[in-house]
């Protein structure tokens, strides 16, 4: 026989029954909503990878350095002053004997900044020669180092390239190492396999690290000095291309 407490067990286990079911929905609401926030995530996540995959294979398209090897002599490219602290670097680490720095028109002031002994001339080649005709190589050599005036055509990294050849061929240079900016280095390498095309030589490209270099492969659309850098130097490697066939 039931005791009147028993319709109200009856519906309190149907309440909590009820409770239960209604708890389990919410849980299974909030595990609905955590999988589709890491859904929405891993979707944002491959739609940036593919959005800027293609940024990042023009930057690796144009930078072809490799890795530092001994040669007969360093060659710095004008331009970013981080290039000539890194060509010095490894001059002084002995990857060659000779060292030489090419100094642009607005670049001589920023030379005896470089802690170097002597500029072989720099200063009074500068005095002597119109503002518009200042381009030098400053060569160095333990313990000496001499200044010559170079002539820069339009294309200014072809032009570095043919002198550069010309004292290649004077010295009877064997290897050459030459140093730049990442994304410049592809440009160089063109403007140098037309230079040595009848010449047997080898020639290394080498980037200035990511760490002390102005441009950066991360991100280098972001910035606007980058992004002009890097699509410049595409554009001007498609011109070079397209001149050298």
């Amino acid at each position: 026989m039931l005791s009147l407490t028993e319709p109200q067990t009856f519906l309190g286990k149907g309440v909590d029954k009820s409770r239960c079911l209604a708890q389990h929905l919410k849980k299974d609401n909030i595990l609905s909503d955590l999988l589709s926030e890491k859904a929405d995530s891993r979707c944002i996540r491959v739609l940036h990878r593919w959005l800027v995959t293609p940024f990042y294979c023009f930057y690796d398209f144009l930078d072809v350095g490799k890795p530092p090897q001994k040669v007969d002599v360093i060659f710095v490219f004008a331009g970013k002053p981080e290039r000539k602290a890194y060509g010095i670097e490894l001059w002084r680490r002995g990857y060659a004997k000779e060292l030489i720095l090419s100094v642009g028109r607005f670049e001589w002031r920023g030379y005896y900044k470089l802690d170097l002994p002597t500029d072989g001339g720099l200063k009074q080649s500068v005095e002597k020669t119109p503002p518009e005709q200042r381009h030098f190589f400053v060569t160095l050599s333990v313990p000496e180092a001499t200044c010559s005036l170079v002539k820069i055509g339009n294309f200014g990294t072809m032009s570095e390239a043919l002198a550069l050849g010309k004292i290649v061929q004077d010295k009877g240079y064997q290897s050459l190492m030459v140093v730049s900016t990442p994304v410049h280095l592809r440009r160089i390498a063109l403007a140098l396999r037309r230079t040595f095309r009848r010449r047997a030589i080898s020639v290394s490209c080498v980037a200035v690290p990511e760490q002390v270099s102005s441009i950066k492969r991360q991100d280098w659309w972001a910035t606007p000095e980058s992004r002009y850098f890097v699509l410049n130097e595409l554009f001007k490697y498609l011109v070079y291309w397209l001149f050298s066939r």
